[in-house]
């Protein structure tokens, strides 16, 4: 689909990151897949999409009926009664995403299994009510799905990776850092930055862009850089470490993720409810790609060819 990181390069379109407003709102970037929204809207089911990533751009010509350029200082329960407001307009959408990142701020800063992310989970928790109620007050029957992009492992600036002092910094350019490192080595320096790189090291291991493991389903795309290094859960990778003024604090993360996805601290959560669900059914563990297919499946569209399954969540469904 191209989104291969939070930051990225594209020979074409220049660079991405998050922060980024017009990259962001820049089609070109997300039109290698269909979001579950442009689906619906092609369908003619309207779609509101309160937050939801690559929801401010016109993906592949399309916009969802209803949605809002993102905004991190909108409180949540402005963003529940917004969603609720657009179920109020005719035509009444029928697909709806909401988006809360407090969980995910949270545990970057103070780590996952901190009093400040517990409390963070069970403010979420308390949205997630509201929007219930709201649902019901409008006679509303709504299939729920609520889902997590990712786990959170526990780090500190003791386990960090310094590629500086792996490498000489004129020989590399770091387009990306953290959990996963993609690298590019600057022109003639291939020779010495693919060694260096490839060997074996205590708490980071690293490839080829050819010789990603198949398991992992990353490699094929051209914005993925030359080399990809992946850090063991709890360890970060950057290219230097911060210079600091004199008497500052370095800027110390409690939780990361995007670690190899068979690291039990990168399971995500997954809880549906509904008129389409049966209650009280536990699924054994599945991607998060095969929400995808479950979505066109509540919402009556037919299968496209993707990575997904619906298979494995066939099981929670009343009618397989």
């Amino acid at each position: 689909h191209g989104i291969v990181s939070n930051t990225m390069d594209d020979a074409a379109l220049g660079k991405f990151s998050l922060s980024n407003r017009a990259a962001v709102e820049d089609r070109r970037w997300w039109d290698g897949a269909e979001p579950i929204w442009v689906t619906a809207q092609k369908a003619g089911i309207s779609a509101a999409t309160m937050f939801w990533p690559g929801s401010e751009a016109a993906v592949r010509g399309v916009r969802p009926a209803h949605w809002l350029a993102f905004d991190g200082k909108m409180p949540e329960p402005a963003r529940v009664d917004r969603l609720l407001a657009w179920l109020d307009e005719t035509p009444r959408p029928g697909l709806g995403t909401l988006y809360f990142d407090s969980v995910d701020h949270d545990g970057h800063e103070f780590g996952p299994d901190a009093p400040q992310t517990n409390a963070a989970i069970a403010a979420v928790d308390v949205q997630v009510g509201r929007l219930v109620t709201g649902l019901e007050a409008r006679g509303i029957a709504a299939n729920i799905v609520l889902v997590a992009d990712h786990g959170m492992a526990p780090v500190s600036t003791d386990r960090q990776i310094m590629l500086d002092d792996l490498l000489p910094a004129t020989s590399y350019r770091l387009v990306t850092g953290g959990a996963v490192a993609g690298i590019m080595s600057n022109p003639g320096q291939a020779a010495g930055v693919a060694p260096a790189l490839l060997r074996r090291h205590a708490h980071m291991q690293c490839w080829r862009k050819s010789a990603i493991p198949r398991r992992l389903h990353y490699g094929r795309h051209p914005r993925v850089p030359d080399l990809v290094c992946v850090a063991a859960p709890g360890w970060m990778i950057w290219a230097r470490a911060p210079k600091l003024a004199e008497g500052a604090r370095a800027m110390a993360l409690g939780g990361m993720h995007g670690y190899d996805p068979a690291a039990p601290d990168m399971a995500a959560s997954f809880v549906a409810a509904g008129p389409a669900f049966r209650a009280g059914k536990v699924l054994a563990p599945f991607d998060n790609v095969d929400v995808h297919p479950l979505l066109l499946h509540l919402l009556g569209l037919p299968p496209m060819q993707t990575d997904g399954r619906l298979r494995p969540l066939r099981p929670g469904l009343r009618h397989r």
